[in-house]
């Protein structure tokens, strides 16, 4: 493995390891779907600096957003909120798992 492999390794593992914090600082405060509005919020400029750094397409054509739509919905959106609404009753440790 290169030293390049074992850091995007290392990021991958710190990334995983640390995601339940967000999610139990979010939770109680407002309503799970508002939390993630913000967090998908302030991802959206991240991902999109990543994929202009990395020279990926920023522009499609307007008949796929309807498909971008569809799985922001089903799989991210609903699978976020559904998560969340569980955190309420599960202890953080379960989370990371």
């Amino acid at each position: 493995m290169t030293p390049f492999d074992l850091l995007l390794y290392a990021g991958v593992v710190f990334g995983w390891s640390t995601s339940w914090l967000p999610l139990k600082w979010h939770l109680g405060v407002v309503a799970p779907e508002i939390s993630l509005f913000w967090r998908f919020l302030m991802a959206a400029p991240m991902m999109f600096l990543l994929a202009y750094i990395s020279g990926q397409p920023t522009w499609f054509h307007w008949r796929l957003h309807w498909r971008f739509a569809a799985l922001g919905l089903f799989i991210f959106s609903g699978n976020f909120t559904l998560f969340y609404h569980a955190a309420n009753g599960v202890a953080s440790g379960l989370l990371a798992v």
